[in-house]
């Protein structure tokens, strides 16, 4: 969950300084936020209906779901206890990343706090209102110059491949898992767009209770598919990474081996040494930039 504190973190450090405009976080210029399979839009718990195509289920649930015959013992058992189970393990860290606490702090995450004058939804009667709103979280991942997003594409147990790069299940490049040599095997960048602000509700059809109904173009989840569609807005760099799991060393997870510190294999090593390419070229671009701007 490190992407998300830090989320929360820079969040309650924005600022805008006068006269100049210039945005800061703890008082520095904000230039690459990278992320390294983080749940961006936290844990779908809303998985009983096709485990194996709703976005963003915990990994190893949907495994268990996936047992021939007793699957859907052990998935139904935890959906009926989840809220015992996950404040036994994890407490308020599982509130928040399941979607159960009050404060909803996930989605005030992927949220703007003040709504944006291209927002359709901003009407006269709601900017009068003097209601407390959230720290601009959005508003300060926004900042940055870069985003890059890194996830597993497969045998990670914490983390699904489509919540760590910010993507739908259905939205996933078509990827032999089984096949695809360990490493990076795809990197995309999508482009800013509406300059960073929310972008427009979904459009879809709506259920009985006004939510989206299932559609291949939004996600399976209501919520999700909101946060989804207001992160994606900002424009990310998305790797997809296949990590060596070597249960005979001590490396049995993916999820730990992606950014793993021990040596025993130079798969493990791969991503801290393209996130690093990553911010020096940052680093050299603004100092260009700056340097330029001075002379």
């Amino acid at each position: 969950m490190g992407g998300l504190i830090i989320r929360y973190a820079i969040g309650h450090r924005y600022r805008v300084e006068e006269p100049s405009g210039r945005e800061t976080i703890f008082g520095l210029i904000p230039l690459h936020y990278v992320a390294i399979t983080t749940p961006h839009v936290g844990c779908n718990d809303t998985y009983l209906s096709d485990i194996k195509k709703e976005d963003s289920v915990t990994p190893c649930l949907r495994w268990m779901g996936q047992i021939p015959c007793l699957g859907k013992i052990p998935a139904l058992a935890f959906h009926v206890f989840e809220s015992f189970f996950v404040w036994l393990v994890l407490r308020r860290t599982g509130d928040d990343l399941f979607l159960r606490d009050k404060d909803k702090i996930v989605e005030q995450l992927a949220s703007y706090s003040i709504k944006r004058k291209d927002s359709a939804a901003a009407t006269a009667a709601e900017e009068e209102e003097e209601k407390p709103r959230p720290p601009p979280y959005l508003e300060a991942l926004a900042s940055f110059t870069e985003r890059t997003c890194y996830g597993n594409i497969r045998g990670d147990h914490v983390v699904a491949w489509e919540n760590a790069t910010i993507r739908r299940k259905v939205d996933l490049p078509k990827i032999k898992r089984k096949d695809a040599p360990y490493g990076i095997v795809n990197e995309e960048v999508s482009p800013r767009s509406l300059g960073g602000a929310p972008a427009p509700a979904p459009n879809g059809p709506l259920n009985q209770e006004g939510d989206l109904a299932s559609s291949p173009t939004f996600a399976t989840c209501p919520k999700i598919e909101g946060m989804i569609r207001n992160l994606e807005a900002l424009g990310w760099r998305r790797v997809d990474v296949k990590t060596k799991i070597l249960v005979h060393k001590g490396a049995p997870w993916a999820h730990d081996n992606i950014i793993s510190k021990t040596d025993c294999h130079d798969n493990f090593k791969v991503v801290a040494s393209h996130s690093s390419s990553l911010l020096l070229q940052s680093i050299k671009t603004f100092e260009g930039g700056a340097g330029g701007a001075k002379k």
